[in-house]
């Protein structure tokens, strides 16, 4: 909850500081100590005469307050709803399902590294294993196909999401292909393969890859 000028004690007020004293204590600048003041979250007293800023300790506490806030992951906008808003059940929730958002960031993140440390080890076995044929079993994936035999699908629903895992799901997607059964047998010339974008199955949960009527498991 909100603590401005109407919950100040009776009688002596708590001895004040100005903009730039504050701001040496919070490691902000004037402009960044304006800048909660702008969003309500402190409310220091105001020298019409010098229009010098004095700030008592509970605009400290709520400045500490907002800089909680922001380094929460909260907006300023937010932080002012908050903490001039809500009950503390409220802000309570709020900071859940903050954390919430922040584990499943850290559970990408995480999942990224594996990815690029993934994209590593296969980059090696391509360069021990080029021009070798093996037959293995390889990890099951999603995968959104877009062309067949060299030619792309025109189909708009199909490329507004290969565009969608595009921008959103990389580095886990990667460039899949299929081919027809004989191709083998076929001229270089003449190689029938439906290609298209896969994303193994490890990654699709964290990333909410599910199989519909354009992704193939």
């Amino acid at each position: 909850m909100g603590m401005n000028r109407k919950y100040r004690e009776h009688g002596e007020p708590y001895r004040t500081k100005q903009t730039g004293s504050v701001a040496k204590w919070m490691g902000l600048s004037d402009e960044g100590i304006r800048l909660y003041e702008r969003y309500e979250l402190i409310h220091p007293e105001k020298d019409e005469q010098n229009k010098y800023r004095a700030f008592d300790i509970m605009d400290v506490t709520m400045l500490l307050y907002g800089m909680v806030y922001r380094e929460s992951g909260f907006s300023l906008k937010e932080a002012q709803h908050l903490a001039n808003r809500c009950t503390l059940d409220e802000v309570q929730e709020a900071y859940r399902n903050q954390a919430r958002q922040r584990r499943l960031e850290l559970e990408r993140e995480w999942l990224r590294l594996e990815r690029v440390e993934e994209i590593a080890k296969e980059i090696e076995e391509a360069s021990a294993l080029y021009g070798v044929c093996r037959i293995e079993e390889r990890p099951a994936l999603y995968r959104l196909e877009f062309m067949d035999r060299g030619a792309m699908v025109e189909e708009a629903d199909k490329q507004k999401r290969a565009n969608y895992w595009v921008k959103n799901y990389l580095p886990f997607v990667m460039l899949s292909t299929r081919y027809y059964a004989g191709t083998i047998e076929n001229p270089r010339t003449n190689i029938e393969a439906v290609s298209g974008f896969g994303v193994y199955a490890k990654y699709a949960d964290i990333l909410g890859i599910k199989e519909d009527e354009h992704v193939r498991y």
